[in-house]
């Protein structure tokens, strides 16, 4: 479909839109990018959860206080101010609009000629309102009044908007480098708000090392679990910038789709918050030969033998310097299970796409690093159950086709033929067994909940004793308070089957169930098809996987 000028107008999620204006395609047509969809649909149901809890918030405050106010006054506090900071075609913000109507004040923001964004807000009936920037006014002043079928519209830089101005709700999607506006994104964050980053380029990270260092002031290098490695450089460098504003971050999910990172953090104050935030950065401590690591203490003395701080004994078996030290990165929790819980909720209602609901499912039981049963009105959670976490449509960060990538599932998941019925075969049955949605964190357990130890006889493996207890049926919006989950809510990393390349190896699938029959919390992972978050450290992972592919 075309307009008078010749420009092709396409649709996304109920929104008409223009890639570029007249005269304007190279500026514009590079600026859209198609693949970055399913961040679109985060950020909208990012933003509706946000609503729905700011609401249930102010509910339960003006329960507790009994104040008095007409509806005026409620509907006023729970309203929404949120910035599309580098709205290049506007169709992110418009979606916002479009979806949650009055409920959100939408503000765009484009250093360059605004015209496109106009046009694209009539196309879908909406109407545009000049946003002017003053020196004068405080920023979070309460503005006018924005209408139902209205945006405002600022054609500015986003950093100079961010430094003017304060919002509840700032995504950001950087053509290039994202690290230059997240200081303008933390000053303008308002306590409560949520802030989105869409890092474009996560393979920089072992492409150009000293980029990253002139960036972000940190020590990378090519590493298996690389794309979570920089999700927590920049969570790190967040957590800096909203220090020196005397706030706290406290991450909520980061989602990784070929070489873009979407990293979501909720933004509060108060100098307890800050210090624990601010505490959540140092260095770590990375094996070259195994891929073990380990988070360096926070301490003001060095540490006298910092290679006993691995498990692994790469050290003693070969001379010279084998561990490096990366970072200063992010070591807390990425994902917060319970915002995620509402996000599937409102993706439900505002009917996004099924990809949208698979991956929601899969972070969550990366959240708790389990395989979890939803309840039967989560979508997406059996549908998750039987692809085992496979996510259809999104390549790796080699940028590999579909058919490279469904090969390379296949080579992780060759089985070895075996005339007699082994152990391992025996868990894969009993993990087939449940797969129809009550499936359970552990398959190995009595009816009373508790572990059978009559499965683990002629094991090689004995259970640690540190070991998670397993947990019968649970329910995601129940693992919350399981205090059995509490190990693995920050499980960091993940393991990558490439060390046992050398072995004839089951599915990911079948591996996730051994190991969690050892005692073990694990799960598939979005960051890699071919990896496995586990709590099992490297040494614990192949002495747990060996002996079974031996057989």
């Amino acid at each position: 479909m075309e307009d008078k000028t010749g420009s092709a107008v396409q649709e996304e999620l109920g929104v008409k839109f223009k890639k570029f204006a007249e005269g304007k395609q190279k500026s514009k047509a590079k600026s859209f990018n198609p693949k970055l969809k399913i961040f679109r649909e985060f950020s909208l149901a990012t933003l509706s959860a946000l609503l729905k809890t700011k609401t249930a918030q102010s509910q339960r405050k003006q329960q507790t206080e009994n104040a008095e106010g007409d509806s005026t006054t409620q509907k006023c506090d729970s309203l929404v101010s949120a910035l599309d900071a580098l709205a290049n075609t506007g169709v992110t913000g418009l979606q916002w609009k479009k979806k949650l109507g009055d409920e959100v004040r939408v503000t765009l923001s484009d250093h360059s000629d605004v015209s496109l964004l106009t046009a694209n807000a009539e196309e879908n009936s909406l109407t545009t309102r000049k946003f002017c920037l003053d020196g004068c006014r405080v920023p979070g002043d309460p503005t006018d009044k924005q209408g139902t079928s209205e945006v405002h519209v600022c054609q500015a830089d986003a950093k100079a908007v961010m430094m003017m101005e304060t919002f509840q709700y700032i995504y950001i999607n950087a053509w290039k480098n994202c690290v230059t506006y997240l200081e303008s994104a933390c000053h303008s964050i308002a306590p409560g708000g949520m802030l989105c980053v869409v890092v474009s380029d996560s393979s920089m990270f072992a492409r150009s090392p000293h980029v990253v260092k002139r960036w972000y002031a940190v020590d990378v290098m090519k590493t298996e679990y690389l794309k979570e490695m920089a999700a927590r450089v920049v969570l790190a460098d967040l957590a800096a910038s909203a220090g020196r504003y005397n706030k706290a971050l406290v991450p909520q999910y980061v989602l990784a789709v070929e070489d873009f990172l979407l990293v979501c953090v909720k933004v509060t104050r108060g100098h307890t918050a800050t210090e624990s935030s601010v505490n959540e950065i140092c260095k770590l401590m990375h094996c070259r030969f195994c891929e073990e690591r380990v988070f360096m203490p926070q301490q003001l003395a060095p540490v006298e033998n910092p290679y006993s701080m691995l498990p692994c004994q790469c050290k003693e078996k070969n001379p010279g310097k084998t561990a490096v030290l990366l970072g200063p990165m992010w070591k807390g929790p990425i994902y917060c299970p319970t915002f995620l819980n509402v996000m599937q909720q409102e993706g439900k209602s505002l009917g996004l796409s099924a990809k949208f609901s698979t991956l929601v499912s899969l972070l969550q039981c990366e959240s708790v690093c389990a395989t979890l049963s939803f309840s039967s009105g989560d979508g997406g959670g059996n549908n998750n159950r039987r692809e085992g976490g496979a996510l259809s449509g999104i390549s790796p960060s080699n940028g590999q086709n579909d058919k490279t990538v469904q090969s390379k599932d296949r080579d992780c998941g060759a089985e070895k033929a075996m005339g007699d019925k082994s152990e391992t075969a025996q868990i894969v049955e009993e993990g087939n067994a449940g797969a129809d949605g009550k499936c359970s964190v552990f398959s190995n357990v009595t009816s009373d909940g508790k572990p059978d130890g009559s499965k683990r006889k002629g094991t090689r493996d004995s259970v640690p004793e540190n070991a998670p207890t397993p947990v019968k049926k649970l329910r995601f919006e129940d693992s919350k308070d399981d205090p059995q989950l509490t190990p693995a809510r920050n499980v960091p990393f993940y393991q990558h089957v490439n060390k046992l390349k050398k072995m004839k190896i089951p599915k990911l699938d079948q591996l996730v169930t051994i190991i969690q029959h050892r005692g073990y919390f694990a799960c598939r992972t979005h960051f890699d098809p071919c990896a496995i978050r586990t709590t099992a450290n490297v040494d614990q992972f192949l002495n747990v996987l060996q002996p079974q592919c031996e057989k």
